[in-house]
């Protein structure tokens, strides 16, 4: 098969690609934040799947500490954020949070001591809040709220990220659609390309994808720099869940999780606009 004059002969197996790698709770509580984002991609996030910040205090405390905890920690903000359990990575009381209107992103749990963490990730760094689940007093590193205001933040135009693979060749397909999207929503365009793929492989595609863009507003990010924030911040939000994957952002808010999946330019230019009348509506709201 050829796209863009290149002959594809890699092959990868469409189910392989999509096998997730948990790791383990204790491994999670420990900060392998670069581990989980390189290698655990997200299910496709349900809207009563998602979970209030009271609610997830309440379940990783006790009931009686969700609506005390939510007032004493309100300088931190995580009652904006989108909380969404994760069963599989550390038991029935893990939840995932995604700040709104940053690339910082991190997790609530009950440690084995029975007493909850609530770990953030944002700028390569991680910094918890520690609370005793019996006086619902929590202690919090000092490094909580600086990781918070400080990490990078999504940009203010509207932007499409897009992830893509050699080994997906319904990615590559989607590459010419996806431009047809950019320009019809007057979005910019983050090629993102499969952490697997050599230095060589994406030179050979962007010369020849790169003759063939309308607007200069376009960037390329490797999935394989764990260490930037923001693709950290897009690996977590399940960018890799399939490739390829789409993610907004604009106005300086970003989604909280990745529309996986090729489709039609249509279907993704009307998926784009109802996620940008969404992101209004939040930053509005907020």
């Amino acid at each position: 098969m050829q796209l863009f004059g290149i002959r594809v002969t890699n092959t990868r197996s469409f189910i392989r690609s999509l096998i997730p790698f948990f790791i383990g709770g204790s491994a999670i509580i420990a900060g392998s934040f670069s581990t989980y984002a390189a290698k655990t991609p997200h299910t496709v996030l349900k809207p009563s799947s998602s979970r209030s910040f009271r609610d997830v205090l309440g379940k990783i405390t006790s009931p009686k500490c969700g609506a005390s905890l939510e007032k004493t920690l309100a300088d931190f903000r995580f009652d904006r954020w989108m909380w969404r359990p994760e069963p599989n990575l550390g038991g029935k009381n893990t939840f995932t949070g995604f700040a709104p209107d940053s690339f910082a992103w991190g997790f609530a749990t009950t440690a084995a001591n029975g007493n909850a963490l609530i770990t953030i990730q944002a700028g390569g760094s991680n910094a918890s809040v520690a609370i005793d689940a019996k006086t619902c007093r929590f202690d919090a590193a000092s490094t909580v709220s600086s990781l918070i205001v400080g990490s990078v933040k999504p940009p203010t135009d509207r932007t499409l990220y897009y992830s893509w693979s050699t080994g997906m060749l319904l990615s590559l397909e989607g590459m010419p659609e996806i431009l047809q999207v950019a320009k019809a929503t007057d979005s910019k365009i983050v090629f993102l390309s499969d952490a697997k793929l050599t230095s060589d492989e994406i030179k050979i595609w962007r010369s020849k994808i790169e003759p063939k863009l309308s607007t200069k507003d376009v960037r390329w990010l490797s999935l394989a720099d764990y260490t930037n924030d923001e693709v950290a911040g897009l690996l977590a939000r399940g960018i890799r869940l399939h490739y390829p994957s789409i993610l907004l952002a604009e106005k300086g808010y970003i989604q909280p999780l990745s529309f996986p999946g090729h489709k039609p330019a249509d279907a993704w230019k009307n998926w784009v606009e109802v996620s940008s009348s969404e992101i209004s509506k939040s930053k509005g709201a907020k």
